[in-house]
């Protein structure tokens, strides 16, 4: 009896052997991952052979491309541009990127510059895009430099190089330069992507090297066309670099602070400044204005603004632009600095005012610059401006910013007697005051 429940006991014991069925999930689990891992592994290594192959790939179509501009010809066609080339599947984009190299360091596209021509400096960038997702684009990029292979002059004869860029420093392109003075029979061919273009064989010489294009203007202020004068010496290179854009016309507002209906002298000359061209006085101020675009814009002020010391302090006149006036009045108040605007709207001109009372109708009056007061900081090279007869008991009449002494005259700009302006005949506009027979107009606040 014992022995026999003993042996059913035994019997449903060994029936529950074996896997349950957690325990089968379990290593199912595991086996995926261990096979997901594997399957990654593999797959990266693809991917990663891929990569490597496309990368040694694309530095041998960089040596290609590098080797086979050693071969050409001409240096001068030795030139930036780009291609798209295919190996099996994969698709190469390259960009080269070549400039001139002068004995001065100097690197520029078309060679102008100071300094003799040595070599072309030359960047190839190979991009591809990789078989990863994350990794996006990649690229490989190779540079060198490539020296002509015979002399670029003779020993009888040089070259002229020419540099046409736009505004933003952008090559122009279809211009066809044209010389003038020098040895004859000197013609260039249009310029190209890049605004370059030369002559080589050119009879030592100056010639003027003139450029044109209808509605465009050159960094000076100078319509087209736009002429540079180029010296040829045996043996080497004359440059000239032209920047060179489509005329942007600016327009021009002149008020006074605060507003008034006062009168602009007929000879106000407007001073426009841009970092890059320096100053450029316009004579008389206009309304308007066809102007190189410089992406910067323009600083407009009324007078001869004149900021640059770098010659002689007495050809200095600083007084028009507010800016310049850097000492603190009694409020502890400097002027603002005029701002630079472009040409999307009117450039407003901040100017003073003034009125007098019981004008002489009969002469026409003069403003003349003259010792700064008060913080002014002066206009050492001088400042005359005329004024119409006035044709009522008063005239307001607008002036920039600064220290005026004003005079009568039979015709227009003379300065034969001078007014003695006081606290009763002149009424102060705009801020300043009336001083020993001068008057003081300040753009600096009061308060």
């Amino acid at each position: 009896m014992i022995s026999r429940i003993a042996e059913r006991l035994r019997s449903a014991r060994e029936s529950e052997g074996g896997f349950t069925i957690i325990e089968v999930m379990v290593a199912m689990t595991i086996f995926a991952l261990i096979a997901a891992g594997i399957a990654a592994g593999v797959t990266a290594s693809l991917v990663l052979s891929k990569d490597t192959r496309a990368r040694e790939v694309a530095s041998t179509i960089a040596m290609e491309d590098i080797d086979d501009l050693r071969d050409t010809p001409s240096i001068f066609n030795v030139k930036s541009g780009t291609a798209t080339k295919q190996v099996g599947n994969q698709v190469f984009d390259l960009t080269r990127k070549v400039s001139w190299t002068r004995s001065s360091g100097a690197a520029t596209a078309c060679g102008t510059g100071d300094g003799s021509l040595s070599y072309k400096a030359v960047t190839v960038t190979v991009r591809w895009k990789t078989s990863a997702a994350a990794s996006g684009t990649q690229q490989v990029e190779m540079s060198s430099a490539i020296a002509p292979l015979t002399n670029i002059n003779s020993d009888t004869t040089g070259s002229i190089l020419v540099g046409v860029t736009n505004a933003n420093g952008i090559g122009v392109s279809g211009i066809v330069p044209t010389v003038s003075g020098g040895p004859a029979g000197v013609t260039f061919p249009a310029t190209d992507a890049e605004g370059c273009t030369y002559v080589a064989g050119v009879a030592p010489g100056t010639y003027k090297v003139s450029i044109a294009r209808t509605g465009y203007i050159d960094s000076t202020q100078q319509p087209s066309p736009s002429s540079q004068s180029v010296t040829v010496s045996v043996g080497s290179s004359g440059a000239a670099a032209f920047t060179f854009d489509k005329v942007t016309t600016y327009s021009f507002k002149y008020l006074t602070s605060p507003a008034s209906s006062a009168i602009l002298p007929t000879n106000l000359p407007l001073s426009i400044t841009n970092g890059t061209s320096g100053t450029t006085v316009l004579n008389p101020a206009p309304t308007s204005a066809a102007l190189f675009p410089f992406p910067s814009g323009y600083q407009a002020v009324a007078g001869l603004y004149s900021a640059d010391v770098s010659s002689d302090a007495a050809a200095t006149c600083l007084g028009p632009e507010p800016g310049a006036w850097t000492t603190a009045n009694k409020a502890g108040k400097k002027g603002t600095a005029t701002e630079f605007k472009d040409a999307t709207g009117p450039i407003s001109i901040s100017m003073g005012a003034i009125t007098l009372a019981k004008p002489d109708k009969a002469l026409f009056i003069t403003a003349k610059t003259t010792t700064a007061v008060n913080g002014d900081p002066g206009c050492a090279k001088g400042m005359t401006l005329s004024f119409p007869k006035p044709t009522s008991d008063s005239m307001t009449i607008a002036l920039p910013w600064g220290t005026w002494k004003l005079f009568t005259g039979g015709t227009a700009g003379a300065a034969t007697t001078p007014l003695t302006l006081t606290a009763t005949n002149t009424a102060m506009v705009s801020n300043g005051a009336v001083t020993d027979g001068v008057v003081l107009v300040d753009p600096r606040p009061a308060s």
